[in-house]
């Protein structure tokens, strides 16, 4: 994963996460990250962008932030079967209710939008995700 993102800068840590860390999650929730967001998640780990941040993706979405591994974990085991669909993996939010996520079986990234029940593809993985966020 490229480090020079101009827009990392917008990007408040609020925790960094050991490899041991996300072992334990990738078992508990049955699936394993790419290396680029587990790249991620060990340099930047979860945390929000700042107020004046607003980069719109493809489908009109924008990013709010990036989940804790704890509320990844919560949202797989506790949720998933009444608010999200079984084959995602929800990884970080717009804020208003709606999951940025991968897919399983595959590294694309999907938006979820519960308001409106419909499901989007973001991008073919990770690196091409941070890639629209972080220009």
């Amino acid at each position: 994963m490229e480090d020079s993102y101009t827009n990392i800068d917008s990007y408040i840590i609020t925790k960094k996460y050991s490899i041991d860390d996300i072992r334990s999650i990738e078992t508990d929730i049955n699936y394993k990250f790419n290396a680029t967001y587990r790249h991620f998640l060990q340099k930047f780990g979860s945390g929000y962008f700042s107020i004046d941040y607003d980069i719109e993706l493809p489908n009109g979405s924008s990013i709010d932030s990036f989940y804790t591994l704890e509320t990844l974990r919560r949202l797989v085991i506790e949720y998933q079967e009444n608010d999200i669909p079984k084959d995602y993996i929800p990884f970080a939010t717009d804020g208003g209710g709606s999951f940025f996520c991968f897919k399983r079986r595959s590294e694309a990234i999907y938006y979820v939008d519960n308001s409106f029940h419909s499901i989007d593809f973001i991008s073919k993985n990770f690196e091409k995700f941070l890639s629209l966020i972080l220009q």
